[in-house]
């Protein structure tokens, strides 16, 4: 049955006499109220409308929620009452109880249950700890030993408890006195002098370092002998890591590890040996590693450069003749420039650089490369041989070979010092 609601909202219907909204908050009668004898009827009735609108909407919700009849009585108390009825009832229809999905009006309980709606008491949690703590006191019989010492009082384990030893001890395992006649690991791990026999087997670097050995005989080396096997890791302080085999009597090799101190990609992304590196751009800059630290480069002239404070190519060849220039290269690994480079009396290199056409190719792979723009808009291209700067974006890299007072050599020998 509907219940009756005797607040009615007052000239709610379209086109009913009311002032604009508008007009309604700029008229000073909304601050003033209305003067005695005039009083505009479509401004009473905005005051009438909006006054009775409200009225209306909380009458129609006291009689929903409760199921009360709202009557224009002038009882204020029982209209107060209706309200709070009928907002417990909408708060009671609302909210739910907690669960594991969703929030909820929370119910606490004194008693260990499975329920996963009720939260249980700060005293129900206090028993629950409580229980726990005897159940665990006692439980480990005093009669039980840890490495022979009894469970009656705390225990303190030392390193020779579970087989550790000191940082001390540790040490000494690696110093040069755990070997044996300077070449044989005791213990698994040795550090090692130059001139020790195994880097002469090896052809490894006369330095000082560090190497791990590992092999089926204990005691003096025995590498060379049938049915003996070994395999050594090696690194040189200051220097490259190595890996050495020796199997039976005829079996020896040495591997070096490469890594990106001694090895890096070039300008095409090729993976070479590092060593002293002078990468040349086409302004003439220039960037060294660690070892060319100290070398310098000038540009003097379209495509020559001219590198300084060195000693020529590297001494080992690495790179091939002369120890090594590695040009740029297109997307078809075709050189994009000659090079014509000399070493000069004093060490130095000049490096001549020159544009590389590729005819012999059809036209759209040749390596046309723009060398200007005329007053007409036409493209002047460079010839064949004709003398050139490095393409942009990319480098020359040489590898060079450098003094013996040059500031990686020095910082080096003063390692080496350090360790005798």
């Amino acid at each position: 049955m509907s219940q009756e609601n005797d607040f009615k909202a007052f000239s709610i219907k379209n086109g009913a006499n009311v002032v604009s909204q508008d007009r309604y908050e700029a008229s000073l009668d909304l601050q003033t109220g209305f003067p005695p004898n005039d009083v505009p009827t479509h401004l009473l009735n905005k005051v009438l409308r909006q006054s009775s609108t409200i009225a209306s909407v909380v009458a129609n919700f006291i009689a929903t929620q409760s199921g009360d009849d709202v009557l224009d009585d002038g009882d204020i108390a029982k209209l107060t009452v209706q309200l709070n009825r009928a907002l417990k009832q909408k708060i009671t229809a609302e909210t739910p109880d907690t669960s594991l999905t969703q929030k909820g009006v929370v119910q606490l309980t004194n008693v260990v249950g499975n329920s996963d709606t009720l939260a249980v008491t700060q005293k129900l949690a206090q028993e629950i700890v409580n229980s726990l703590r005897e159940n665990i006191d006692g439980k480990v019989p005093n009669g039980r030993k840890i490495n022979g010492k009894s469970l009656t009082t705390d225990i303190n384990l030392n390193a020779g408890d579970v087989g550790a030893v000191s940082i001390n001890e540790a040490m000494y395992s690696m110093s040069l006195g755990r070997l044996d006649g300077w070449e044989n690991i005791y213990n698994g791990c040795a550090g090692f002098v130059p001139n020790v026999p195994f880097l002469a087997r090896y052809g490894l670097p006369d330095k000082f370092g560090v190497q791990l050995r590992f092999s089926n005989v204990i005691g003096a080396s025995s590498e060379g002998i049938d049915q003996v096997w070994s395999h050594r890791l090696i690194f040189i302080h200051g220097g490259d890591t190595y890996r050495t085999d020796y199997i039976n009597t005829g079996v020896k090799t040495t591997r070096k590890f490469w890594d990106d101190a001694n090895a890096k990609p070039d300008i095409n992304g090729f993976f070479k040996q590092a060593s002293p590196i002078v990468e040349i751009y086409p302004d003439g800059t220039f960037s060294t590693n660690e070892e060319s630290e100290g070398a310098d480069v000038k540009k003097e002239g379209t495509g020559i450069y001219h590198v300084s404070s060195i000693l020529g190519y590297n001494a080992d060849g690495g790179w091939g003749i002369h120890g090594g220039i590695s040009v740029p290269h297109d997307n078809n690994n075709l050189e994009l420039i000659f090079v014509n480079d000399h070493v000069q009396p004093d060490g130095s290199i000049i490096v001549k650089t020159f544009h590389r056409q590729h005819s012999h190719l059809p036209e759209m792979f040749q390596n046309w490369r723009v060398k200007s723009i005329d007053d007409k808009g036409n493209k002047i291209f460079y010839q064949d041989g004709e003398p050139c700067d490095i393409p942009d974006y990319c480098r020359l890299d040489i590898r060079v070979q450098m003094p013996e007072d040059s500031l990686w050599n020095l910082r080096q020998n003063k390692l080496q010092e350090e360790y005798r």
